[in-house]
């Protein structure tokens, strides 16, 4: 979450300091606490799904071929543009 300095006359404005009293300021709010939890549990996701994937060998790979592409599909979904898109 941060401000939007990228208007007309805010180019001199310090957005560290901007968005440091942002969060500052919203950090308790219900929606704050509520989109931490939900940053948080994304990020668990991911990274369960990228141990799966990374610790399994090349046969199991190829094995479950269509059940991890579907698992791809489903964190592809999950993930917008904001996040690492996870590929095989």
């Amino acid at each position: 979450m941060g401000v939007n300095l990228n208007k007309a006359g805010m180019d001199r404005v310090p957005k560290e300091k901007v968005n440091k009293i942002v969060y500052e300021m919203s950090k308790n709010s219900a929606f704050s606490k509520k989109e931490q939890k939900t940053e948080e549990i994304y990020r668990q996701k991911g990274d369960e799904l990228k141990r799966v994937i990374s610790t399994a060998t090349r046969a199991q790979k190829n094995e479950h071929k269509h059940y991890i592409d579907a698992l791809l599909q489903q964190v592809n979904k999950i993930y917008d543009s904001n996040f690492i898109k996870i590929t095989r």
